[in-house]
C-alpha cells in the first residue's frame, strides 16, 4: 500500500510538471484536486490497514497468552491430581499397615531405698541388731527385695538366731535369688550350716517346707506376719511422702497376693 501511495504521488508530480512546462495551468487545479481526493483514500485504506494489523496483533497475543494460562491450568491441574493420587495411597498404606501394639505397663520400680543402705552400713561395722532393724525397715518399703532378704538372714544367722536366718533365706530364694553356691560359702551363714535342718533345706532347694514355714512364721517380727501392721505402715509412709500413692498402690498389691 505505501508503494501504490509513492507511485500514484510520482504520476501526479509528473502531470504536474507537464502541465507547468507545457503552460496548461488550468488543468493543474483539477489535478491537485485528485492527488488529495486519491491520497485521502489510500491515507484512509493505510490507517485501516493498520489497525487491522494492531488489532490482529492484540488477537494473537491474547490468544498466545490464554494459551499460556491454559498450559498452565493444566500443569497445575496435573499436579495437583498426583498430589491427591499420591495422598490416597498413602492414606490406603496407613490403613492396612499393622498398628503397633502397646507397650505392656510395667509396674514402677521403687525409690531408692535409704533404709537398705544404712543397713548395708551397719552390717560392714558388725552392728548386725542396728542392721536387722534397717533391713526389716526397707522390707516394708519392699517386701520384695531379694537382697534385704538375703541380708537379714546373714544378720540373723551371725546372732544364732536360725528359725528367722532359715525364714528370710528361703524368701529370698522364693523371690528369685539363684547363687546357691554363695549360701554354701558365705561365711555369715556358717552358723546356717551346721544345723541339722540344714540338710534338708538343701535338699528342699533351699526352701522350707510348709510346716516349718508356718512354724517359723510363728516366731517372725510382728513387721513381716501381721498383714494388717504391714499394711498400717505401708499407710504411714505414705502418708510421711517415703512411698508415692502408685508405689503404695504396688506395695499393697504385693502383701495381698
Amino acid at each position: 500500500m505505501e508503494n501504490r501511495s509513492n507511485t500514484i504521488q510520482t504520476i501526479f508530480f509528473v502531470l504536474m510538471m507537464m502541465s507547468i512546462f507545457s503552460g496548461n495551468f488550468s488543468a493543474i487545479f483539477p489535478l491537485m484536486f485528485i492527488y488529495f481526493i486519491a491520497n485521502s483514500i489510500i491515507g484512509g485504506q493505510q490507517r485501516r490497514n493498520q489497525r487491522d494489523t494492531r488489532d490482529s496483533s492484540q488477537r494473537n497475543r491474547r490468544y498466545d497468552r490464554n494459551r499460556e494460562y491454559e498450559e498452565r491450568n493444566r500443569r497445575y491441574d496435573k499436579r495437583e491430581s498426583e498430589y491427591d493420587r499420591r495422598r490416597r495411597e498413602e492414606e490406603l498404606r496407613r490403613q492396612r499397615a499393622p498398628r503397633p501394639q502397646p507397650k505392656p505397663r510395667t509396674q514402677p520400680k521403687p525409690r531408692n531405698n535409704p533404709y537398705k543402705q544404712s543397713g548395708v552400713r551397719k552390717f560392714k561395722e558388725y552392728d548386725y541388731d542396728g542392721a536387722t532393724e534397717d533391713f526389716l525397715k526397707a522390707l516394708e518399703i519392699d517386701a520384695t527385695d531379694v537382697a534385704v532378704h538375703f541380708n537379714i538372714a546373714c544378720c540373723y544367722s551371725l546372732n544364732e538366731e536360725k528359725d528367722k536366718a532359715f525364714y528370710h533365706l528361703s524368701k529370698a530364694v522364693g523371690l528369685g535369688f539363684k547363687n546357691f553356691e554363695k549360701i554354701q560359702s558365705h561365711d555369715a551363714l556358717a552358723y546356717l550350716r551346721i544345723q541339722d535342718e540344714f540338710e534338708e533345706f538343701k535338699q528342699n532347694g533351699y526352701r522350707l517346707a510348709n510346716a516349718t514355714m508356718n512354724s517359723s512364721s510363728k516366731t517372725n517380727n510382728g513387721n513381716n506376719n501381721n498383714l494388717l501392721d504391714q499394711l498400717n505402715k505401708l499407710q504411714e509412709l505414705r502418708e510421711r511422702g517415703v512411698l508415692t500413692e502408685e508405689e503404695f498402690i504396688v506395695q499393697k498389691e504385693k502383701l495381698l497376693r
